[in-house]
């Protein structure tokens, strides 16, 4: 059975837990390090960022701009900097962490809490 990964749109999406959505980000910046520190350099190119982050090609990447994430050309390729996209992730669980969660996950964490 294939191991599914999240991606870096669905914790970008208007839909969901927010407490996931922050994890998420959470988990991509520290498998984005793992990345950075095996290649010896904090800037990823779209190549070696890609994976790690869900995205199918250079231009999904590119696209992370209208999120407010910082990416750049260099000659040919497009590039992330870890240290700039741990920045861009604690910035959107911050604000997170201040959105209400829907009612119905709070409920089912009530129910969850009764039966243990």
């Amino acid at each position: 059975m294939k191991k599914v990964k999240p991606t870096v749109m669905e914790a970008l999406s208007p839909w969901g837990d927010p407490w996931d959505k922050a994890q998420t980000l959470q988990y991509l910046a520290n498998e984005l390090d793992k990345v950075a520190g095996r290649v010896g350099s904090t800037e990823l190119t779209s190549f070696q960022a890609n994976p790690t982050l869900g995205l199918s090609n250079v231009w999904e990447l590119r696209d992370l701009k209208r999120y407010g994430l910082d990416v750049y050309c260099t000659g040919a390729d497009w590039c992330v900097d870890t240290r700039k996209f741990r920045e861009w992730c604690n910035g959107k669980i911050e604000v997170l962490k201040k959105t209400p969660r829907p009612k119905t996950l709070q409920q089912a964490d009530q129910v969850a809490r009764t039966l243990f």
